[in-house]
């Protein structure tokens, strides 16, 4: 549980900003493309950008955890991401099927939702 909402409603997200110096966990409720949308628009231009700027969303909830916390936080883990300067923040969301995607992917996850709709 993450602020009263359970993880079941979110898209749970392990950051590490800064190879190692700090560690967040990101609720999203939303979907895949959703989430990666909101990371691709607030990717840090420099180093100098918190993490804390993807709670500007409704729907988003960023907190910073110890390396404990985060490491018990892997096995249920939506995806991955690592903040820090804008040629090397990434993040990778895996699907219910284990398709695993990142913030450049807008054609394969337009695919996705498509093929949901047939």
């Amino acid at each position: 549980m993450f602020n009263g909402i359970q993880g079941s409603d979110y898209h749970t997200i392990l950051i590490e900003e800064e190879y190692g110096y700090r560690y967040w966990i990101w609720l999203y409720q939303g979907t895949i493309e959703e989430s990666l949308k909101l990371f691709e628009k607030k990717r840090p231009d420099n180093c100098c950008v918190s993490v804390e700027v993807l709670n500007a969303d409704t729907y988003s909830l960023v907190r910073e955890v110890d390396y404990e916390e985060w490491v018990k936080a892997e096995d249920t883990a939506n995806g991955f991401a690592h903040w820090h300067e804008p040629e090397d923040s990434t993040i990778v969301i895996a699907d219910e099927s284990g398709n695993r995607f990142d913030w450049r992917d807008e054609d394969a996850i337009r695919a996705r939702y498509e093929a949901e709709d047939e």
